[in-house]
């Protein structure tokens, strides 16, 4: 068995406890910010697609994590700036 077919199993699994949370914790990874990005995002998304789930709940659940990682990175670097600002005094 090579690692792919691991990594798919182990996705798979993890999908299969919950595909809707799994899905929203995707959307939020993946946005999350700059220096966190989770690259096999569209993969989990092919494996969420393939084992028959609806795909508007899918992307409902992944553009709210997404919406969630983006406004909490903003609010990560707006509380940094006034803190550096705060600092600097």
């Amino acid at each position: 068995m090579g690692i792919f077919s691991e990594i798919y199993h182990w996705l798979e699994n993890l999908i299969n406890i919950n595909p809707w949370v799994s899905a929203t914790l995707i959307g939020f990874f993946s946005s999350f910010g700059v220096f966190f990005s989770f690259a096999p995002s569209v993969v989990l998304y092919v494996v969420l697609f393939t084992q028959g789930y609806n795909p508007l709940f899918i992307a409902v659940c992944a553009g709210f994590g997404a919406m969630t990682g983006e406004l909490s990175s903003y609010y990560l670097g707006y509380v940094g700036k006034k803190t550096i600002d705060f600092a600097s005094k």
